[in-house]
């Protein structure tokens, strides 16, 4: 029995919630890139190395998880390892530690999470298993035997989705 039920609605919700926090970051990320102080002097190539290393993979992550959740989610939450030693190597210090808690690389990358989180809610959905909306009828429910052209056109979008 699942920890969790999981519907439709919850599904739609997380993954509204993560498209709209990409929104987000992607706007926060080019206000960011495109507001350096000019009081500060020009930015350090260091800073602009941490910037594209953090936003560069994060941001492709995110844009390609409206097309593939997983993939993308995956990529996003990848992009964190390689912004922290970047940061590190550049700062000396560790990104989110008591001393340093201005960074948002962290919180940046969360869409990813909730990417990965729909991705995998919506397969629970589609088990047939559990009996969810995606679950292929079987043959004696389905009144029809299969003429061609006749598929379910959510299992075309799946496979679509899936590259088959």
């Amino acid at each position: 029995m699942p920890l969790l039920r999981i519907s439709p609605r919850l599904v739609a919700s997380l993954r509204g919630t993560a498209h709209f926090w990409t929104i987000l970051v992607t706007l926060f990320a080019v206000i960011d890139g495109l507001t350096a102080s000019p009081a500060l002097g020009p930015v350090p190539l260091g800073d602009w190395t941490a910037f594209l290393v953090l936003y560069g993979p994060m941001l492709g992550g995110l844009w390609i998880a409206w097309r593939w959740e997983l993939v993308g989610g995956v990529i996003a939450m990848a992009s964190l390892p390689f912004y922290a030693v970047a940061f590190r190597v550049i700062h000396g210090v560790w990104p989110l530690t008591l001393e340093n808690m201005r960074d948002w690389g962290w919180f940046l990358a969360l869409p990813g999470v909730l990417f990965v989180v729909c991705w995998y809610a919506a397969r629970q959905l589609q088990s047939p298993d559990q009996g969810g909306a995606g679950a292929a009828p079987s043959s004696d429910q389905s009144g029809d035997q299969g003429q061609p052209g006749d598929a379910d056109p959510q299992a075309q979008q799946r496979d679509r989705d899936a590259g088959l």
